[in-house]
């Protein structure tokens, strides 16, 4: 086990890893080009989730606390009220509904609840930290991890993981991204903090069961190591060719209710299409094409990226305007 390299530019996380699996091209254009991205609204509402839930973790604002859970509602403490308004626009929620319809705010008001009434506190343990980033490298096997941990507790020599997920879907099964992140958080708990970890997600989505714990073994950890390994040494020179070589496209498509294979391109003919109730068809943010704005160093290095001209360059760098020609599984000329 070796501390972090200034040397390291790869590091493996949960949704990177998914991505990688998802489609090899969106990973190409995301990882390798850096092309600029759109959240969508359920990635914008759990960012608010998420923040409110940091807050409510001091103790200093547990009457906010008492009052959501009483009253079963955002809007009845203006104080939150306030907060969750102000945290809607700061992400960039400027519409009351989402494309489906959804309301943005009563959404995320059913979310925090299902949050606030599953062992928010901990109770029975030491609270040692909400919202933890965390970074390892592992040289033998070699891999390198990052990941963020939304509750981290302790009790009787081992610790205890929280994670709240906030899509629709509520993912199971050894190749889902959930066990790929305990696996992570195992890991480093194991490594980091010699210690057995209890990982517990609380998918927000579902009120009526809304856990899943995950007590990851030993000989699963090992197993996990070396699948880190062979991820890490693929991903470490991916290149355009590796791009072309799994097409989200060409995957079969989903049976068990995963947003996967020919799902994640949207089923939009052509950008801007419209769906029969006037809202915008959805489509991978990769699939068509769009000019660019890149933030790069003196040796060419892609530091952001953007589709507005709003980046601003420091000494020794500058700003190129750039043209993707979209996704080549759709577009073959």
């Amino acid at each position: 086990m070796e501390k972090p390299s200034k040397k390291t530019e790869l590091w493996l996380s949960a949704s990177r890893l998914k991505l990688a699996q998802e489609c090899s091209w969106k990973y190409f254009c995301r990882y390798v080009l850096k092309l600029p991205d759109t959240s969508n609204d359920g990635a914008r509402r759990g960012s608010v989730c998420h923040k409110l839930f940091e807050c409510l973790l001091n103790k200093r604002h547990i009457e906010h606390y008492n009052n959501i859970v009483k009253t079963k509602s955002l809007k009845l403490d203006a104080v939150v009220y306030r907060f969750i308004n102000w945290q809607m626009r700061r992400e960039g929620i400027v519409t009351e509904c989402d494309n489906k319809g959804n309301n943005n705010f009563d959404l995320i008001e059913e979310m925090v609840l299902v949050g606030l009434t599953h062992d928010f506190f901990c109770e029975g343990k030491n609270l040692l930290s909400p919202e933890l980033e965390f970074k390892f490298e592992n040289e033998n096997p070699r891999y390198a991890l990052l990941g963020y941990i939304d509750k981290l507790a302790e009790k009787d020599g081992k610790v205890f993981i929280y994670d709240y997920k906030t899509s629709s879907e509520k993912f199971e099964g050894e190749d889902s991204e959930s066990n790929v992140q305990a696996f992570m958080y195992s890991l480093y708990s194991k490594k980091i903090r010699q210690a057995k970890a209890i990982v517990e997600f609380i998918f927000l989505r579902h009120p009526e069961d809304p856990t899943i714990t995950v007590d990851a073994t030993d000989a699963e950890l090992g197993g996990f190591e070396y699948y880190l390994a062979n991820a890490y040494a693929y991903l470490e020179t991916f290149d355009e060719k590796k791009g072309r070589a799994k097409y989200a496209a060409d995957q079969p498509r989903p049976k068990d209710g995963e947003f996967k294979g020919p799902l994640c391109c949207g089923f939009a003919k052509y950008k801007g299409q419209l769906k029969k109730d006037g809202n915008p068809m959805f489509a991978c943010p990769y699939k068509w094409e769009f000019d660019y704005y890149v933030l790069v160093d003196k040796d060419g290095k892609i530091i952001n990226s953007s589709f507005n001209n709003d980046l601003k360059a420091s000494e020794g760098q500058k700003i190129e305007t750039r043209h993707y020609n979209g996704c080549p599984r759709f577009n073959l000329g």
